[in-house]
C-alpha cells in the first residue's frame, strides 16, 4: 500500500527546515524532522524522529502542473503553483509522521491538503492541525491493533 498527501502551497510561503521543525514542535506533535536539506532542490527520503523512533516518508517539492488536477479542484487553488509531496509505503509510523508534518506545513503555508484517499475538497491551512491531531490519533489506534 503506498499514500500520498500531497500540500499545495505557493512557492514563497514554503518555509526553511528549521521554521517548519519549530512549528512542529510548536504544535505539540512528538516528531522531529531532519532540517539539513533544501526545501527546493532535495527529493527523496526525508528521516524523522517520531517519539524516539527513526522513521521518515518520501519529499518531492515540484511545480504544480496544470492538468493534475480536476476543473473544479484547480478553481480552487488561488494562486498556488507549487505542491510538496509525502509519500509512504506500507508502514503505518511513516505515514503518521508524513500525515503530521504535512499538516503543519499546510497550516504554516497557507497551503491546502489533497490526500489520495480522501480526494477534495481540499482540507484547508485553519483546519490542518486538527487533521493532523485526528489522524495521528487513528492512526496510533491501527498501529496498536496491527
Amino acid at each position: 500500500m503506498s499514500v500520498d498527501i500531497f500540500v499545495i502551497l505557493k512557492k514563497e510561503k514554503m518555509p526553511d527546515p528549521k521554521r517548519w521543525a519549530q512549528a512542529i514542535a510548536e504544535a505539540e506533535f512528538d516528531l522531529q524532522i531532519d532540517t539539513d536539506f533544501d526545501v527546493e532542490e532535495f527529493s527523496g527520503f526525508l528521516p524523522c524522529i517520531y517519539k524516539g523512533e527513526e522513521t521518515g516518508f518520501e519529499y518531492f517539492f515540484e511545480e504544480l502542473e496544470d492538468d493534475f488536477l480536476e476543473e473544479d479542484a484547480t478553481s480552487q487553488l488561488e494562486g498556488r503553483d507549487y505542491m510538496v509531496t509525502f509519500s509512504t509505503h506500507s508502514d503505518l509510523t511513516e505515514l503518521i509522521v508524513s500525515t503530521i508534518a504535512s499538516a503543519v506545513l499546510c497550516s504554516m503555508s497557507d497551503g491546502l491538503i489533497l490526500n489520495d484517499e480522501d480526494g477534495l475538497p481540499f482540507i484547508k491551512a485553519q483546519d490542518a492541525i486538527a487533521y493532523g491531531k485526528k489522524a495521528e490519533a487513528e492512526l496510533i489506534l491501527d498501529l496498536d491493533e496491527g
